[in-house]
Parts: structure tokens; sequence; C-alpha cells
């Protein structure tokens, strides 16, 4: 069964990810090396393109659902593969909103890649908070000029690719 030690604290995140690239939807490119307060500006514009301060929401449903509560699953998938309950029960309080994009943002405009956003109290979602996370920002704030990563199946799909287009 899948069991969680009580003294510790559950977080279930129900994500919505926006991987629009730069330019979509709107948006507009950002030079890799911009100048910090043109960085602040685009993503403070960003943020302000998808919230609406003055209703306290996102403007567009497309956005807004990551405040939609999910249903709460009661079974997962065991070490073996077998789906087996979840004890205890998760509880509403243990889920959390976390809204993804690719492109670089924040309220503030800070170098923040992964920030929390106070909800307005009383929000018809029932949150208190929502977890935001910019792709962009992050990866912005790697010292390294080069990223490397292991995607093995994207790997062998180009390789097939390669193999049928010579």
């Amino acid at each position: 069964m899948a069991e969680v030690n009580s003294s510790s604290k559950r977080t279930l995140y129900q994500v919505e990810i926006k991987n629009w690239s730069a330019t979509a939807i709107g948006g507009r490119e950002l030079q890799l090396d911009a100048d910090p307060a043109i960085l602040r500006a685009y993503k403070q514009e960003r943020w302000l393109k998808h919230w609406d301060s003055e209703r306290g929401s996102f403007r567009h449903k497309y956005v807004e659902k990551v405040l939609s509560r999910m249903k709460i699953p009661t079974r997962a998938d065991d070490d073996s593969g077998q789906l087996r309950p979840i004890l205890p029960p998760i509880q509403p309080h243990e889920v959390e909103p976390m809204l993804c994009f690719w492109w670089a943002v924040h309220p503030d405009g800070d170098d923040e890649s992964l920030f929390s956003y106070s909800l307005p109290t009383g929000h018809t979602s029932g949150f208190s908070s929502l977890t935001v996370f910019s792709m962009s920002s992050y990866l912005r704030s790697l010292p390294d000029d080069e990223v490397v990563l292991e995607m093995p199946v994207a790997s062998r799909r180009i390789d097939w690719l390669n193999k049928l287009f010579r």
C-alpha cells in the first residue's frame, strides 16, 4: 500500500504547463543578454498579459484552469506497477496549484524562477496561493553556457529520422 509518514507534510501539485515560445500568443522575443531593466520589464509585462489584478484572476480560461480543483486521486502505482490505495487519503488542503511558463515571467520582474503568488482572500478556487515556475528564468540563472540533457527517447527518434531521411 502507498503510505505516507503522518509527520511529513505532503503536497500534491496540480500543474498547468504553458510551453508557448517567446513569440507565441502575442509574445515577443527576449535576447539572452538582455539588459537587466529590459528583462525586469519583460517579466512584468508577461505576468500582466495573463493576470488581471483588478479581477484577481487570470484573463484566459486556458490559464485560469490551473485554479480549478482537480479530482483527487485515491490510488497510485506502487513500485511493482500495481494500483494501490493512497493511505492516508489525500486531503484537499494538501493540493496546491502550480503554473509553469516557458517564457520569463514574474509579477515584480524579479530573478526568481520558482515563486509563490498570493491569491486574493476568498478567491473562488479556495486556494490561497499559486506556485509559478518560469523555465526561461531558470535557464537564464544557470552558470554554464551549455545544458546537457539525457533524452534517450528523443535520441532514438532522431536516429530513426536520420536513417529515413539521409
